[in-house]
């Protein structure tokens, strides 16, 4: 979720710069920034995720909150967490969790007759990519930020 809260901040979507959770910030110097979206088309430029005080805190319980409306509704529904287990791990029960996922995901959308396979190879090539320094690049004053949360 602080992920997700992260991106929302930098690119100033409506619900997250209402509630005054945070703003976009030049990852350089942290003077504000609105670039918001447009930051995705230069990417020379880098930006951070400033939270307010308690702004990463509303913003992860927001997420949440939405998490849940949408396991309300009939369409299938898989975390986030889930989708993506496989890029913060070596394991292989992570690769297979995370192939369970997208399966239940897709299927919904393609049909049944998905080619596991091919789901575990693509996802293979990711395993174990992501590290909590990518979350150190998006959010300024990163630590303050995993005291509050």
């Amino acid at each position: 979720a602080l992920d997700r809260c992260a991106c929302m901040v930098r690119d100033c979507f409506w619900h997250i710069r209402h509630n005054d959770n945070g703003y976009p910030v030049f990852a350089k110097n942290g003077t504000r920034t609105n670039l918001c979206i447009q930051r995705r088309y230069h990417p020379e430029i880098k930006t951070k995720a400033k939270f307010t005080d308690t702004g990463a805190k509303r913003c992860i319980d927001y997420a949440l909150r939405y998490q849940h409306k949408l396991k309300s509704l009939e369409y299938p529904y898989e975390r986030t967490e889930n989708l993506f287990e496989f890029e913060t791990s070596l394991d292989d029960a992570a690769l297979q969790r995370s192939v369970d996922a997208w399966i239940k995901l897709m299927r919904h959308v393609v049909g049944k007759n998905l080619d596991r396979a091919i789901i575990e190879k693509e996802l293979a090539l990711k395993i174990g990519t992501y590290s909590m320094g990518i979350q150190r690049e998006k959010i300024y004053d990163f630590w303050k930020v995993k005291q509050e949360v």
